[in-house]
């Protein structure tokens, strides 16, 4: 009888280190999908905020099985707009 000698590849130790297939994409920044609490948290404003902004379509938002979803992508560039705008009301 013979025995052999299996190495497997060391996993590790956090669970988060841990990418699937395709999810080096999900990585990238821009492609980042926030929940209400964390786009709250992003602009420093309360959750009913974010929500009474969502709801108004006065930020960009769409739902995933009726709770809100924020792309990080549209989230700055909304910022971008909302900063143009306040610098346009100063100088006219």
């Amino acid at each position: 009888m013979h025995k052999f000698a299996v190495s497997l590849p060391r996993l590790p130790s956090s669970p988060a280190a841990v990418l699937l297939p395709g999810e080096e994409a999900m990585k990238d920044d821009a492609a980042e999908i926030f929940t209400l609490d964390e786009v709250a948290a992003y602009l420093k404003v309360g959750k009913r905020t974010v929500y009474r902004l969502a709801a108004a379509k006065k930020i960009p938002a769409f739902k995933v099985g009726g709770t809100w979803r924020f792309q990080r992508q549209e989230i700055d560039q909304w910022i971008t707009e909302q900063t143009e705008r306040g610098r346009q009301g100063r100088e006219g």
